[in-house]
């Protein structure tokens, strides 16, 4: 029954493959990344596995899988022994990088975190109004800062929800005056209501910032150290700023 379970997760969870490339004709090499078609990074990091690609001389292959539902450790082994040389988008933490037992973390290519969002006039976590609710989804640094598990209780309470978009709809919905989310998920909620006019700050506690990195396993090491190099020509060109600067903007 397990297995069963199993390998109809698997057979969901991947959506589709596509082969991405700039130069015509045959590859002598071609890398695997997998991307988590859900995540509201997830045209950054096509862009970002494209052009590493490019700058490593490889055909790129880009294999999807939906990780809305939450994906376990042992989920990336096996995507790293069975479909793809490269795991995009790992968030870790700048404080305790942590990649799961087996795998190797690449170079981080990308920084964002979690937010503090309002209505038209701007918000910090010292500005929410005493005693109010304050939109957080469960399980994440801004839930446990808001019951003091960060340190001292904040003069606010945390109204919980299952997902960044029913936090944002909190807020757009004046049931709560702030939001404490990811700042991907904002962005791109405010891409699909541009007239919501949320603004957003940046969230000043523990474990509010992340980077983004790749993973990969001691197979795929020598191409793990060319992702990197390809990370360091892409910053050192001020591409890798290009193609991270609809994180900051209006809409990714």
């Amino acid at each position: 029954m397990r297995s069963a379970k199993l390998l109809a997760f698997l057979i969901a969870a991947f959506a589709f493959g596509t082969v991405t490339s700039d130069r015509a004709g045959a590859a002598p090499h071609i890398a695997t990344f997998c991307i988590d078609a859900s995540s509201p990074t997830a045209t950054i990091e096509h862009r970002i596995a494209t052009a590493a690609g490019r700058a490593m001389g490889m055909h790129v292959t880009i294999a999807s899988y939906d990780g809305s539902g939450g994906v376990s450790e042992g989920f990336f082994r096996f995507l790293a022994r069975t479909h793809c040389a490269l795991i995009m988008g790992y968030p870790v933490d700048l404080l305790a990088p942590d990649p799961p037992d087996g795998l190797t973390l690449t170079r981080p290519y990308l920084e964002t975190g979690y937010v503090v969002a309002a209505l038209k006039r701007p918000l910090t976590q010292r500005t929410i109004p005493h005693g109010t609710g304050v939109a957080i989804v469960t399980g994440t640094p801004p839930n446990f800062f808001l019951v003091g598990a960060l340190g001292p209780v904040p003069p606010y309470h945390a109204d919980a929800y299952a997902t960044p978009e029913g936090a944002i709809d909190a807020l757009v919905a004046h049931t709560d005056p702030a939001a404490m989310v990811w700042e991907p998920s904002v962005l791109r909620y405010r891409a699909a209501h541009p007239r919501a006019h949320i603004v957003t700050r940046p969230l000043a506690i523990t474990h509010a910032r992340w980077q983004f990195a790749a993973l990969y396993n001691d197979h795929h090491r020598a191409l793990g150290a060319r992702f990197n190099t390809a990370i360091s020509t892409l910053t050192a060109r001020g591409e890798l700023r290009r193609l991270t600067r609809s994180l900051h903007s209006e809409s990714l």
